[in-house]
């Protein structure tokens, strides 16, 4: 039996990141190529940012590994502002919603299991379209443990 946990800290993390997010909206979009990479059991989401680009990410409904491959990253997280230099693997816990801001050109890579190759699918599977339903997804998880 696994307990689901959801910090105050977390929940105001991604409260803070939705609010640059809708704001950013608003503005100019920078062009952040996706790369999309499939093999035997995992998908990997390679994202090349520009220097001084502001990335809000997804949020995301489980774990999983990222690694930043090149650059430098200043990254808002449930525990404040992280420092990240490539070469730089970590994994990241579910609740998950950062704000990233490359100092340098940055290549960071996200890494999901699965055999799935269509994107909506993953992404659905993967990731919360807002806040209610990653709730709602917690919640779920409570009545399974």
């Amino acid at each position: 039996m696994s307990a689901v946990i959801e910090t105050e800290q977390a929940k105001t993390a991604r409260e803070k990141a939705r609010n640059l997010e809708a704001t950013m909206r608003e503005m100019p979009q920078a062009d952040i190529p996706i790369r999309h990479i499939f093999a035997p059991g995992i998908y990997a989401r390679e994202m090349t940012m520009p220097q001084g680009s502001l990335v809000v990410g997804k949020l995301h409904k489980h774990e999983c590994m990222h690694t930043i491959s090149k650059g430098r990253v200043i990254v808002q997280t449930d525990e404040g502002l992280v420092d990240m230099v490539a070469p730089h693997t970590f994994v990241s816990k579910r609740g998950a919603k950062r704000v990233i801001m490359a100092v340098e050109e940055t290549v960071w890579t996200m890494y999901h299991p699965t055999n799935e190759t269509d994107l909506d699918t993953i992404e659905a599977f993967f990731i919360a379209a807002d806040e209610a339903e990653y709730l709602a997804y917690i919640e779920t998880l409570k009545i399974e443990s």
